[in-house]
């Protein structure tokens, strides 16, 4: 049976546990609706505590998932970085004159790549760097194979001074999936 008591501007209630124990809860005097949910999130805030307390690995370890997925969606954002889709690729090579570097291997790029697209290979990248300087205040779009590798090398550009670079989001394979076109000539 659940029992309410009213002392000043607090209520309490009391209900009957799981195993025979009795549950207090307190919360502020409000209307009936708020009160209501204030009681149930309380029980349910007590019994989250209580399972964190009894479970603290298990608790542990599905806060640290949870760190790395949030980090792991959210990271480029907060890094700055932008990913493009297709479409918007298209448009600014034909409206802001972007170039595209390709970074796969070289017999990835000569099996198809995007039209007029630069291949340096990520391996070559350190040593090659000296070509990116013309494009540091100019719109450059890396891509590769599936993105993540664009990406990475993108958040490394940025930090030594790039403005206007992005990556294809997705890599070659997505452009491939909006049906967009590849080209075999070498460029």
């Amino acid at each position: 049976a659940l029992r309410v008591y009213q002392a000043g501007s607090f209520f309490s209630v009391i209900t009957p546990g799981h195993v025979g124990e009795v549950v207090k809860i307190s919360f502020l005097k409000r209307d009936l609706g708020i009160q209501n949910r204030i009681g149930l999130a309380s029980v349910i805030m007590d019994r989250l505590l209580e399972f964190i307390g009894n479970n603290l690995f298990w608790a542990s370890l599905w806060i640290a998932i949870l760190v790395m997925l949030l980090w792991n969606l959210f990271s480029n954002a907060l890094m700055g970085i932008t990913q493009l889709e297709p479409m918007d690729v298209t448009r600014r090579i034909n409206n802001d004159h972007a170039t595209l570097y390709d970074i796969r291997s070289e017999s990835d790029f000569n099996a198809g790549h995007i039209i007029h697209s630069v291949n340096i290979p990520e391996k070559d990248i350190p040593e090659r760097k000296k070509e990116f300087e013309k494009y540091k205040n100019k719109p450059l779009i890396l891509y590769c194979q599936t993105g993540s590798v664009a990406t990475r090398i993108v958040r490394q550009l940025k930090t030594e001074g790039f403005e206007d670079i992005s990556c294809l989001k997705g890599g070659i394979l997505n452009w491939q999936r909006a049906n967009l076109p590849l080209t075999r000539n070498k460029k």
